[in-house]
């Protein structure tokens, strides 16, 4: 099979992996290719492409999720760069080795801002038969971690079947595989946990001898994820997110007890505090309606907004008698580099104001209010850390622990004066 992708920001994995072939010092290949830029990068709204010491751009001004112009590209080119549209500064180089003449690529820019990366995608893929589609898969979001993919019928559980595309690193994609020409439910969820839902799009369709990737991204800054339909040759498709992800995390005092349903469903039957629940994937549409009694006391029924594609963590704290519930918007830790980890505090402690976190004696966050969620601090995963939460001079916790290398910690706060305390959650991704 002749490979497909031309050059990679990141290495991509499967059947589909490049090689160069052809190349601008072959004298049967001395011609043009068509190319044009696809930007999928979160982190920059509009992008540009650039032949190497050329005087104008192969494409500009091209919005996120959007697909510029073929554009004619010399298979003896000098190189292309991908840059912020107006900016001097080059994002991406991705190599062109293996441009063929007479055939249309694709150049992808994804990634964060800072971290952006390239891919150039050959879209001669040979068409499938009759009634059939020919799909690939890549993860693109980066914040995300390993993911699955799946194509069902709408009512089809995700218990009965198992991923069309299982286990797709990010930076990677699966090989192309067949599908049946027709319209399906795309469901994608953390890589073996078929609970934890990044992404559901009621309706795909997927047309009859058309080629096709599938882009997943990141959104929202956290651990969702959107999409974008390439069709080969032709025009992109966006498909937002039209759900959430929403847990539970009670800082109530110890003995306290907290049940609470979440838009009917149950997560939590007189559980004891501290305790954090799994996330559940809710529609935007209506909110997230949280019914909810704490020692037995029913609480007023509570009506939380949701916006697309986010995470977000309701947090009940304060004391038992007056309790409080604070909306949360958790971002994404990643990437996290090799020997590294990071953590974040959920202040939920009950009469102390704002703390800091403390690591190794020195200060990595300060001014974290009550009821609220910090931002990232990174440890070193490699030899044991000293962390601590501190109100002014006091310290209210402190653990001396290790850090699994690539993981990030939910430092949860909780408990009244007298009798402060901290429950480390590692979480998943």
């Amino acid at each position: 099979m002749r490979l497909k992708f031309l050059a990679l920001g990141l290495s991509l994995a499967g059947a589909a992996l490049l090689s160069a072939c052809g190349g601008g010092d072959d004298n049967n290949n001395s011609g043009n290719a068509s190319v044009r830029l696809l930007n999928l990068s979160v982190g920059y709204p509009s992008l540009e492409l650039r032949e190497v010491d050329a005087t104008s751009t192969l494409n500009s001004g091209i919005a996120f999720g959007a697909a510029g112009s073929y554009t004619n590209l010399s298979t003896s080119n000098k190189g292309i760069q991908i840059r912020a549209t107006g900016s001097s500064t080059t994002l991406a180089s991705p190599s062109t080795a293996g441009l063929i003449k007479d055939r249309k690529v694709t150049v992808i820019g994804w990634g964060q801002t800072g971290a952006a990366s390239g891919l150039v995608l050959d879209e001669e893929e040979a068409a499938p038969d009759a009634n059939k589609s020919k799909l690939l898969v890549f993860n693109l979001a980066s914040g995300s971690g390993t993911l699955d993919a799946y194509l069902t019928e709408a009512g089809t559980a995700l218990a009965d079947v198992s991923p069309n595309a299982p286990n797709v690193g990010v930076g990677r994609s699966d090989s192309y595989r067949t599908e049946d020409s027709k319209t399906y439910r795309l469901r994608v969820t953390a890589a073996g946990n078929k609970q934890d839902i990044r992404l559901d799009v009621p309706s795909i369709t997927l047309a009859s001898t058309k080629v096709y990737a599938l882009f997943l991204t990141s959104a929202a800054g956290g651990s969702m994820v959107n999409a974008t339909l390439l069709t080969y040759k032709d025009a992109v498709q966006n498909f937002e997110n039209g759900t959430s992800n929403v847990r539970l995390l009670s800082a109530l005092p110890r003995g306290t007890t907290l049940s609470a349903s979440l838009n009917g469903k149950q997560l939590l039957n007189g559980d004891n505090s501290p305790v954090k629940t799994a996330y559940e994937n809710v529609l935007v549409t209506n909110g997230a309606n949280l019914s909810w009694a704490v020692n037995g006391t029913a609480q007023p029924l509570l009506n939380v907004p949701l916006e697309r594609s986010s995470t977000y963590g309701l947090l009940v704290w304060g004391d038992p008698a007056a309790p409080t519930v604070s909306t949360l918007l958790e971002t994404s830790p990643l990437p996290i580099n090799a020997g590294e980890a990071k953590i974040r505090v959920v202040h939920g402690a009950l009469g102390i104001g704002a703390v800091s976190l403390v690591v190794n004696l020195s200060a990595a966050q300060s001014g974290i209010q009550p009821g609220t969620l910090s931002g990232l601090t990174t440890v070193k995963a490699t030899e044991d850390q000293r962390v601590e939460v501190r109100f002014g001079s006091t310290t209210v916790y402190a653990e001396t622990r290790s850090f699994q290398s690539g993981a990030f910690y939910t430092l949860l706060l909780s408990g009244v004066p007298g009798a402060y305390e901290a429950t480390v959650v590692q979480e998943t991704l």
